[in-house]
């Protein structure tokens, strides 16, 4: 897998960092590219080299270990090693987030039944149709909500106020962006 001046450079030779600064497809498989990483050594010098880790994505500007001779900066390679001890604990700690979220799975609260935004609202007490059509736009991603029902008086309720709390609906992630803004453009549609 590795050849011998690979395997001398990861039992001996010294750690440094370098960063991805270029990423090439390589070959004609797809999901194989070539990477050129950017090393700075202690001593202030730079030296850039082509890694081909298969089996590892990397993005431009991403921190990489790497392994190279302290008597000659021409001799670097990539830390495949500790890149593949990184990945093994990123995965095992996305498995053990997905496990944590599979747990609630099905429990009054969780995602799937309308998750937190609907716990938030259902919170707010009785607010009528508005409460009614928030729970329905919280588990309907797409709906517009509708803030013209009147006040407890049964006088129009303040334009002011309506936008008041559709930034607060907006700002506490319960309303996506186009949601806010149609509810905005009714609301000063009305006004």
């Amino acid at each position: 897998m590795f050849d011998k001046h690979t395997k001398k450079l990861y039992a001996e030779g010294a750690q440094t960092e370098g960063m991805v600064v270029r990423v090439e497809p390589w070959g004609t498989l797809p999901g194989y590219y070539r990477y050129t990483v950017r090393v700075k050594f202690p001593d202030g010098s730079t030296t850039e080299f082509l890694a081909l880790p298969q089996g590892f994505l990397c993005e431009m500007s991403d921190v990489v270990p790497c392994r190279y001779d302290p008597s000659n900066h021409k001799k670097v390679v990539l830390d495949v090693p500790v890149l593949q001890e990184r990945y093994k604990q990123v995965e095992a700690a996305q498995h053990a987030q997905i496990d944590a979220q599979f747990a609630q799975v099905g429990q009054p609260g969780s995602a799937g039944s309308g998750g937190s935004a609907a716990q938030v609202l259902a919170g707010l007490g009785d607010g009528g149709d508005l409460m009614a059509q928030l729970l329905a736009a919280a588990q309907n991603s797409g709906g517009v909500i509708d803030l013209r029902s009147a006040s407890p008086d049964g006088s129009a309720p303040d334009p002011v106020e309506r936008l008041t709390k559709l930034a607060a609906l907006k700002e506490q992630g319960l309303l996506s962006d186009a949601q806010f803004e149609a509810a905005k453009a009714k609301v000063l549609g009305e006004s």
